[in-house]
């Protein structure tokens, strides 16, 4: 009886988990516009789904395609392009939240457990990017169950664990080059060493050995992707993103002890100024309390961000959001401590630490460019080129105006599978047979209207999408302004042209 009590409790409790983590991702899910990497993936994942000869077409850009994959599934159950594959993120973000909860239960308490679940739920970082149809999110998922099946391997070394292992590694890898991090920090999991058990070379040989296994096998995995001819992309793009070993070593400290202070303030804002401080009072509590767990929580905390510091040619806090998971569980570490010890504050406590997170998230889930988003990443998801503020509303009055049934052309800045524009229109008219959308090139300014937008309107309707900072022809007497969409913030608007012939 008493064991059915205590299950009881415990699928209640993850059941509001669960119910209150889809709230404060789910609600408004679309509020914020499509951003250029959710445009080019959610297009992917719609030629993945409507033409499987296309499997492999991320690898064209050099990205990893699971996520997309998953994309193309959530696509054929669910009819809004962006809702579907923010969805993805959205149920990553939920199999991450349940996985915080088993990795803090095993490493501490099932007490300590549920308030880094707590922390997980409010804390902006996560919510932000449990929301964007962007692979970090899947791969911060990835990271979290790496992490915990070291430590079931550890623990109990056997041939299930590893398997386990080798199977979130490769997803990992199928997700994202960084997930390849995480092989350099399987070591640590031996700081988890079972207390009851005595330590021994014959267990730290078996543990090795498999291992070594699990990493082989998610190795094989990934080799999934050598059946596309376009694997060597993989290879070709990694290297627009990071500096070689040859390259680190003549400037070890550069760009390194620069990006120290730019982490330091992502992570007060993103993390908000409580949370980040319960991180820090953590670490040194562990350190001085259980050491061997605080190095270890904070060897993922900060090794695999140091390598990114290093490495990474251009940083930005989405880069180093697969650590977030390791700093809540600090803060539920240090949380369950302050509690226990501070009972008569508990009230004062927990609003002090929660009402800044709380008020972060409300501004996410209802007016974004009013969030304390870090500037670097508020320009680039709300203001500039990069935003899609007005993208749906101009789909929209094309797919009103398609009703008519004559053929429309749309021109945009960029070109197909590369931008805000034109993916972005492309994935709310995929449907809609009689408007092609045509990227006008890679050019980053439209000088003059294309010849062949202004032949098409002597013909049938033909239309001009373009960011103002884009545009150098506003004047152009061929343009009629139909309406612009500004941006969070006075941002870069975007603009719709009707294209007119003129009359010789």
């Amino acid at each position: 009886m008493f064991s059915q009590l205590k299950n009881r409790k415990l699928i209640g409790g993850l059941g509001l988990l669960i119910v209150f983590y889809l709230l404060t991702r789910l609600v408004n899910l679309t509020v914020m516009p499509v951003f250029v990497d959710e445009a080019i993936y959610t297009r992917w994942s719609q030629v993945i789904l409507n033409d499987h000869s296309q499997f492999f077409i991320p690898l064209s850009d050099g990205k990893q395609p699971l996520y997309m994959w998953l994309g193309a599934i959530s696509l054929a159950l669910i009819s809004d392009p962006l809702m579907a594959t923010r969805v993805v993120s959205v149920l990553a973000g939920l199999i991450g939240l349940l996985g915080v909860w088993w990795l803090t239960k095993e490493l501490f308490n099932k007490q300590t457990a549920w308030l880094s679940a707590i922390v997980y739920l409010v804390c902006p970082f996560l919510v932000f990017y449990n929301r964007l149809a962007v692979a970090d999110g899947l791969l911060t998922t990835f990271f979290i169950y790496i992490t915990l099946a070291s430590v079931w391997l550890i623990r109990k070394p056997n041939l299930k664990n590893a398997l386990i292992l080798s199977l979130v590694l490769g997803g990992g890898l199928l997700t994202k080059s960084t997930a390849a991090i995480a092989i350099f920090f399987l070591p640590l999991a031996l700081l988890c060493w079972p207390s009851k058990q005595k330590f021994n070379w014959t267990r730290i040989l078996q543990v090795t050995v498999l291992s070594g296994g699990a990493v082989i096998v998610g190795l094989v995995l990934y080799s999934l992707l050598r059946l596309s001819p376009l694997y060597y992309l993989i290879g070709q793009r990694t290297g627009d993103f990071i500096f070689t070993p040859k390259e680190v070593l003549t400037h070890p400290l550069d760009p390194f002890i620069g990006r120290i202070s730019d982490v330091t303030g992502w992570l007060v804002e993103y993390l908000t100024w409580p949370i980040f401080g319960l991180v820090v009072l953590s670490l040194v509590f562990l350190l001085l309390k259980k050491w061997r767990l605080g190095i270890f929580l904070g060897g993922w905390l900060i090794g695999p961000l140091v390598i990114e510091m290093e490495i990474a040619k251009g940083f930005t806090p989405r880069y180093f959001i697969f650590i977030a998971p390791m700093a809540v569980i600090l803060a539920g570490v240090v949380l369950n401590w302050l509690l226990k010890n501070w009972a008569i504050w508990r009230i004062g406590l927990v609003l002090l630490i929660l009402i800044p997170a709380l008020s972060f998230d409300y501004l996410l889930l209802t007016d974004p460019p009013k969030a304390p988003i870090p500037t670097k990443e508020k320009t680039g998801y709300l203001e500039e080129w990069s935003a899609g503020y007005g993208i749906y509303e101009i789909s929209q009055y094309l797919k009103d105006v398609a009703k008519a049934g004559q053929p429309i052309t749309v021109g945009t800045e960029g070109i197909q599978g590369y931008g805000t524009l034109p993916d972005g229109l492309e994935i709310y008219l995929r449907d809609v047979k009689n408007v092609s959308v045509v990227g006008m090139g890679q050019r980053a300014a439209i000088y003059n209207v294309p010849p062949d937008l202004i032949s098409d309107s002597r013909i049938h309707p033909a239309y001009l999408v373009v960011n103002q900072s884009r545009m150098i022809d506003k004047d152009n007497p061929n343009l009629k302004l139909i309406t612009f969409y500004p941006k969070g913030n006075g941002g870069d608007p975007l603009l719709f042209y009707q294209v007119m012939a003129l009359s010789k």
